[in-house]
C-alpha cells in the first residue's frame, strides 16, 4: 500500500475515533448536568411534600402549600403535580385521602453536546411522598433534632434528670458520669442509646428508622412590637437601669441585649421581646399581664394562676451569636401563652455561633412555663424549683432544639405540659 493510502486510512480512523470521543464527552457532560438537575428537583420535591403534609388533613391548604413551595424552589417552566392521596404505592388508598401527599416535578433539560448526536433534550423527573404520622402518641417533652451525634440528647456530671413525657432524638441518647436519666414515657432514639445505658430508664424505648424535620419550622414569626426600628443597630441598648428598690417595669420592645443583674427586680409586661444580642438573667424576674399587677403576689406563687399568669412572654433572639442564660442565683417566674407567642417562651432563631445557645441553671426559685425552641443551637438545663420541700420542674412545656443537655451538678426535672407546649401532634415524614 502506498503512503497516500495509509494516510487516508489514518484520517478515516481518526475521524471515527473523534466521533466516538465527542459522543463520550457529550454523554458525560450531559449526564452530569442531568444529575445536578435531578438532585435539585428531588430536594425541592421532598421539601414541597413536607410543606404540604404540614397542612393536612386540610387537603386544599396542603395542595396550595405544596405547589407554592415547589414553584418557589424550581426554575420557571417546571411541571408541578400534587396528588392527595398519592397516585400509586402503599399510600394511594382511600385511607390516606387526607393523610398522604405526593409531589411530582418534571423539568425539560436542553443538552449541551448530545444535540450534535441528534438528542436535543430530555425530561428529568423527581417525586416525593410524605405522610402524617403520630410521633408516638405521647406528650413530647424533649426533641433533639441533630443527626449523627450520639449525644443529641444527653446526660452528664453527677446530677440526675427526670423527664415527665416522651423524648425524641434524631440520633442518640447518652448517659455519662454517675447521672441517671429517668423518662416517664417513651424514648425514641434513631441511633440508639450510648454511654452507661444502665443509667437510662424509660417506660419504653423505640428505635425509629426515620429522623424527623423540625416540627415547629412553620410557626409564624412573632409580630415585632410597635415602635421598633427596622435596623437592629438602632434598637435600645438594654432594658431600663434598675433604680434600686421595688419592681422595675420592662415593656415589650426591641433590644440589643437584656440584662437582669444580681440583686435587681424586674417585672416584664406580657408581649414579645425582640433581642439581637444576649439575654442574661441573674436577679429576680416575673412576668405580669399589666403594669398594675401585684408583682409580689405573682412572684410568690409556685405556678401561674388566672390572676397572675406570669405573662405571657416570648423572647425572640435573632442573632447567630445570641445566647440566653439564667444563672443559679436568679429567681425567674415566666410563662408563655398562645397569644405571646404560640406557647414559645424562648425562641432562638439561630444562636449557632460559638457563644450562642440556651443555658438554664435554675436555682431553687426558677420556674418556666412554655416551650424552648432552638432548632439550630444547643440547650442545657440544670436545676429545679423547690417549693414546700418538693422539687417541681424547672420547665413545664417542651424543648425543641438542635441538642439537649440535661443535668450537671444539680438535678433537673422537665415536664411536658399541654397548656404550655407548642403543639405538633402529627409530623410529616418522607416515605418515598
Amino acid at each position: 500500500m502506498n503512503r497516500s493510502g495509509q494516510r487516508g486510512q489514518v484520517i478515516v480512523l481518526f475521524a471515527a475515533m473523534l466521533v466516538v470521543l465527542v459522543g463520550v464527552v457529550s454523554l458525560v457532560v450531559d449526564l452530569g448536568q442531568m444529575y445536578v438537575v435531578r438532585r435539585n428537583l428531588q430536594n425541592s420535591a421532598d421539601e414541597a411534600a413536607l410543606v404540604g403534609s404540614s397542612k393536612l388533613p386540610d387537603v386544599g391548604a396542603a395542595r396550595t402549600a405544596a405547589q407554592a413551595s415547589a414553584q418557589a424552589n424550581t426554575p420557571a417552566g417546571t411541571s408541578v403535580q400534587v396528588n392527595i392521596p398519592p397516585s400509586s404505592g402503599p399510600y394511594s388508598g382511600a385511607g390516606y385521602s387526607d393523610g398522604a401527599i405526593e409531589v411530582i416535578l418534571s423539568q425539560n433539560v436542553t443538552h449541551l453536546y448530545a444535540v450534535l448526536l441528534g438528542n436535543s433534550s430530555s425530561t428529568v423527573r423527581a417525586s416525593a411522598v410524605a405522610v402524617l404520622r403520630p410521633y408516638g402518641g405521647g406528650p413530647m417533652a424533649i426533641t433533639g433534632l441533630k443527626e449523627d451525634d450520639s449525644k443529641t440528647v444527653g446526660m452528664g456530671g453527677s446530677s440526675d434528670a427526670q423527664v415527665n413525657g416522651d423524648v425524641w432524638s434524631n440520633s442518640g441518647v447518652y448517659s455519662g458520669g454517675t447521672s441517671d436519666l429517668t423518662v416517664s414515657g417513651t424514648i425514641f432514639a434513631v441511633d440508639g442509646l450510648s454511654g452507661d445505658t444502665t443509667n437510662i430508664t424509660a417506660s419504653d424505648i423505640q428505635y425509629p428508622s426515620w429522623p424527623i424535620k423540625d416540627p415547629l419550622r412553620f410557626t409564624p414569626t412573632p409580630p415585632k412590637p410597635s415602635g421598633c426600628d427596622p435596623d437592629p443597630k438602632k434598637w435600645d441598648n438594654d432594658i431600663p437601669k434598675y433604680k434600686g428598690s421595688g419592681w422595675q417595669v420592662v415593656s415589650p420592645g426591641c433590644y440589643k441585649s437584656i440584662t437582669v443583674g444580681s440583686s435587681t427586680r424586674y417585672m416584664f409586661v406580657k408581649g414579645v421581646y425582640y433581642v439581637s444580642g444576649d439575654v442574661k438573667l441573674q436577679g429576680d424576674l416575673v412576668g405580669v399581664a399589666s403594669t398594675g399587677e401585684n408583682a409580689d403576689e405573682a412572684f410568690a406563687l409556685s405556678e401561674p394562676s388566672s390572676a397572675h399568669p406570669w405573662g405571657g412572654v416570648c423572647f425572640y433572639l435573632t442573632d447567630t451569636k445570641a445566647s440566653f442564660s439564667i444563672n443559679s442565683q436568679a429567681r425567674v417566674k415566666l410563662a408563655a401563652t398562645d397569644e405571646y407567642w404560640k406557647r414559645i417562651l424562648i425562641w432562638m432563631v439561630d444562636g449557632s455561633g460559638p457563644s450562642g445557645g440556651v443555658k438554664l441553671n435554675g436555682g431553687g426559685d426558677t420556674r418556666l412555663m412554655g416551650t424552648i425552641y432552638a432548632p439550630k443551637t444547643d440547650v442545657s438545663l440544670a436545676g429545679n424549683y423547690t417549693y414546700g420541700g418538693t422539687n417541681l420542674p424547672l420547665l413545664e412545656g417542651a424543648v425543641v432544639a438542635n441538642t439537649v443537655g440535661l443535668g450537671g451538678t444539680s438535678d433537673v426535672v422537665v415536664s411536658y405540659n399541654s397548656d404550655y407546649a407548642a403543639e405538633w401532634p402529627y409530623i410529616g415524614v418522607l416515605v418515598r
